[in-house]
């Protein structure tokens, strides 16, 4: 009897791949019981479909779109260029578009990487294009108004990912979609149709229908680049597809279509998501190349409303889904949890270790005071000092000092200042010296802050803070970088 091939996506019991049958089914109807407006539903492990569920007139054949799942589709597309070394990840993003660049370009915004791009570290804390009356949203890349050096801080930022599409095209003159249907979709056995919207360059501004903004995506156009965050369409099962390659890491039959090593890199952590207030650890843990990193090693694409592919390498196992789900929110809320309870925990032989807190970084913050020029803390400047059990931050600026006082890995109480409240704050490191601050205000009233302090190599600081609390706090939200060391 002949073996089904990987890419076949050929039918098997839960047995037979060795998962669980009882586990299987209880997975399934954990799903149903959350009354998600559910199109597709796909479990594979060894490459073999244990469960499929389609609701009509969805199939496994019917183009869907993706959404920000086109993210990883453009990174694999980026792998590729680098495999055929068309770019190196360190290259500055202006000298591939040497049409934007001016005497008058903001240096962060010049000093952007391929890199940076893939990871959400961008010069800017969100998607450019959609603040400026311009349809060529490449360009709004190189001419809206940074507001960080790039590689300090994560923010979503989805012109970034058009602008990795518009580079794949000019690289390998070949639109997004056009080189993975040649590159890669023939590997993986596809059967659908890649197809992508396109962004609505040199189109007036008036092209949307009424009600829609001038940036939104449209079927056709000469002018414009596959939508590259946003416009892929293809089918739920050319998607697993296309998931089971990024676990094989890019090699098919023996042959290496894009490098392991940038596959590797791109489904690993490569950013935190720092200040994502509400995020769960539980469901995401970081970022990589485009792609979201899972706990127990796992990766996944995702997408608005409910488009998912989950992978955990070590299981060899992918989950699948399509969905209109955005009155309800976000469907990786709702399905990872279920993953990892009904399908990855029940294969783990042992424990997954997880990374020791770390109490201790380096002494670049140490003692050092910043200035800065106008910003949302309303400060001048700001000082850190780092004892064995405990930390200080003191904010100087137009409320005099504002004295921050947080333990190491362990809630420290204090008065918070000006507003006199009941507070505590902790503090720990998130790798070498970028320090992270928590605090939580009680008392009449409740807040919580959270504060990210990123020392670059060029003696600037990067602040970041977010708060939650009503009609309060609003001194603590925002990004700033302190002036140079000369200036």
């Amino acid at each position: 009897m002949t073996t089904p091939h990987r890419y076949d996506l050929a039918s098997a019991t839960a047995e037979e791949v060795g998962l669980d049958p009882a586990a299987l089914a209880t997975f399934e109807a954990a799903v149903q019981r959350r009354s998600l407006t559910l199109h597709s539903l796909l479990v594979i492990r060894h490459g073999r479909v244990v469960l499929e569920r389609h609701n009509p007139p969805w199939t496994g054949e019917t183009p869907h779109r993706m959404y920000s799942i086109s993210k990883s589709f453009a990174s694999v597309a980026i792998g590729w260029c680098v495999g055929q070394d068309l770019l190196d990840l360190d290259d500055r993003v202006i000298d591939h578009f040497p049409e934007h660049d001016r005497a008058d370009l903001h240096p962060w915004v010049a000093a952007m990487t391929v890199r940076h791009l893939l990871t959400m570290s961008t010069a800017y804390g969100e998607t450019t294009y959609k603040h400026g009356e311009d349809t060529d949203l490449v360009r709004t890349f190189f001419t809206a108004t940074p507001t960080r050096p790039p590689g300090r801080l994560f923010a979503y930022d989805t012109s970034a990912s058009v602008v990795l599409g518009a580079l794949v095209e000019r690289l390998s003159g070949r639109s997004l979609t056009e080189l993975l249907t040649e590159v890669v979709w023939p590997a993986v056995r596809a059967t659908g149709r890649l197809r992508a919207l396109r962004t609505p360059t040199g189109l007036p501004l008036d092209h949307a229908p009424l009600g829609s903004p001038a940036w939104r995506e449209v079927r056709d156009n000469p002018l414009g680049h596959d939508h590259a965050g946003s416009g892929v369409l293809c089918t739920p099962r050319d998607l697993a597809r296309l998931a089971q390659f990024c676990l094989d890491r890019g090699r098919v039959d023996g042959q290496q279509i894009v490098p392991e090593s940038y596959l590797r890199e791109a489904t690993s952590h490569q950013n935190d998501i720092d200040l994502r207030l509400g995020h769960d650890p539980a469901v995401v843990t970081g970022y990589g190349y485009q792609f979201w990193m899972l706990p127990h090693g796992g990766f996944a694409c995702v997408g608005m409303g409910g488009q998912l592919a989950l992978v955990h390498p070590e299981h060899d196992l992918i989950v699948v889904t399509t969905a209109d789900n955005q009155l309800v929110g976000s469907l990786d809320t709702h399905v990872v949890p279920l993953v990892l309870d009904h399908l990855v925990l029940p294969l783990q032989d042992r424990p997954t270790p997880t990374a020791p807190a770390r109490t201790t970084g380096t002494d670049r913050l140490d003692g050092t005071e910043h200035r800065f020029a106008d910003n949302p803390f309303e400060i001048t400047s700001l000082r850190v000092a780092t004892g064995p059990d405990h930390g200080i931050l003191t904010l100087v600026g137009i409320r005099g000092e504002r004295v921050i006082e947080f333990g190491w890995d362990q809630w420290r109480s204090f008065r918070f200042p000006v507003h006199d409240l009941p507070a505590r704050a902790r503090g720990r490191w998130q790798g070498d010296d970028r320090l992270r601050i928590s605090v939580r205000i009680e008392g009449e009233h409740l807040g919580s802050i959270e504060i990210l302090l990123v020392p670059g190599d060029d003696g600037t600081l990067t602040v970041a803070m977010v708060k939650a609390a009503e009609a309060l706090l609003g001194e603590y939200q925002g990004v700033a970088t302190s002036l140079g060391p000369d200036s």
